[in-house]
């Protein structure tokens, strides 16, 4: 547990200060929560705090069995692995399901 909760600190404080912004319907302006972007702290707790949320607080070494983890962590983890990945890049433009443009770095 101890592994987890510092990164996803360290990830939440990266994110608080220094997180680039993102255009998140693709006709907009680009949407930032960092410190770096000029906001203040209420606001700027407000993006990186829905990733922290969506990192995944079952790891495999706290589960009985494959199966267990499977059935409760690993859905979380496809989730996690989502949030953190897919905002990296505009290669979410090809994406099915309607995300196209999601989000694409400006």
């Amino acid at each position: 547990m101890i592994p987890t909760l510092s990164t996803a600190t360290s990830v939440f404080l990266i994110a608080f200060i220094a997180a680039p912004p993102v255009v998140i319907d693709g006709i907009r302006e680009p949407v930032s929560g960092s410190q770096l972007y000029g906001n203040n702290i209420i606001y700027g707790a407000i993006v990186p705090t829905s990733a922290a949320i969506s990192l995944h607080f079952y790891p495999i070494w706290e589960a009985a069995f494959v199966d267990e983890w499977s059935y409760n962590g690993a859905p979380v983890a496809a989730v996690t692995a989502v949030s953190l990945i897919y905002p990296i890049g505009s290669f979410s433009d090809g994406m099915p399901l309607g995300i196209s443009g999601t989000f694409n770095f400006p």
